[in-house]
């Protein structure tokens, strides 16, 4: 009987863990499907809030990272698709996003402001 019970429950463990996979922060519903963080506000009243480094060389990772294991190195394929923030600029580096694409820092965006599109064009 004890042994029954025990499959249940470890059934029930395995089925429910998957389920809990993917987070919403911010709203108590459901998580968009396919998304595994879903940031969600109804007030607007914050945003996501990205690591400040200081990057010196665009294809090394800051030695001033917490992981020392990925300190100063310049290849790192499994932090492909790192997002922080540069907080001070430096030769060929501005403020702003960048995306770690495996070997190299790669801006994501630009910091000027994007004109309105005028009447009746097409962007």
């Amino acid at each position: 009987m004890k042994i029954k019970y025990l499959l249940m429950i470890t059934l029930a463990i395995l089925f429910i863990l998957p389920a809990t996979a993917q987070v919403r922060v911010g709203s108590l519903d459901a998580p968009e499907k396919g998304a595994i963080l879903d940031l969600s506000s109804t007030s607007f009243v914050g945003g996501l809030k990205l690591p400040n480094v200081t990057i010196t060389d665009l294809g090394k990772i800051p030695i001033a990272f917490t992981d020392a294991s990925v300190q100063g190195q310049d290849v790192n394929q499994n932090l492909k698709g790192l997002m922080v923030y540069n907080m001070i600029a430096s030769t060929g580096i501005e403020i702003g996003v960048y995306v770690w694409d495996g070997d190299n820092w790669i801006s994501f965006g630009s910091n000027a402001p994007v004109p309105p599109p005028t009447q009746g064009t097409l962007p």
